[in-house]
């Protein structure tokens, strides 16, 4: 959990980049770390991020506190945020995720800071082997891409 002293460190640190408000930043930080509290979820980065904090939240309440992926061994457990505009070239050889109308949008907004183009994953079906990542860099390399962490096949 992080502490008050981080959180102001973070919104400092937003501020000093972007020149947004680290009051109003802090405190939906704090709704977030609230709220995923309240649905029993772990955040990855503590709600913190390189997305603006109230289109993280969006997000997150879209995505009901929990992983994307339906095969998720443990949906609520370190959530994170993702473009799934950056993995175009997946979701085209995914016959699952081509029925699902949320990430054909997302890919045809692109990569941009809207809640309705981002989803949340846990952070193993993001960055861990068998996540997005792994298996969009397998498919840029020409090779089979590793089955989708928790899938049964």
């Amino acid at each position: 959990m992080a502490t008050r002293a981080a959180v102001a460190a973070w919104s400092a640190a937003r501020k000093r980049a972007g020149g947004r408000n680290r009051r109003a930043d802090a405190a939906v930080v704090r709704q977030i770390q609230r709220e995923a509290r309240e649905h029993g979820a772990t955040l990855a980065n503590g709600g913190k991020g390189g997305l603006p904090p109230l289109i993280a939240l969006k997000a997150f309440r879209a995505g009901g506190w929990k992983c994307s992926n339906k095969h998720c061994p443990s949906p609520k457990k370190d959530l994170d945020l993702d473009h799934p505009s950056g993995h175009a070239k997946e979701i085209q050889q995914d016959p699952e995720a081509r029925k699902r109308r949320d990430l054909r949008r997302a890919v045809k907004m692109g990569h941009v800071p809207k809640a309705g183009a981002i989803h949340v994953l846990c952070r193993k079906c993001h960055v861990g082997r068998g996540g997005v990542h792994a298996r969009e860099n397998a498919i840029e390399a020409g090779k089979k891409p590793p089955p989708m962490r928790g899938d049964r096949k």
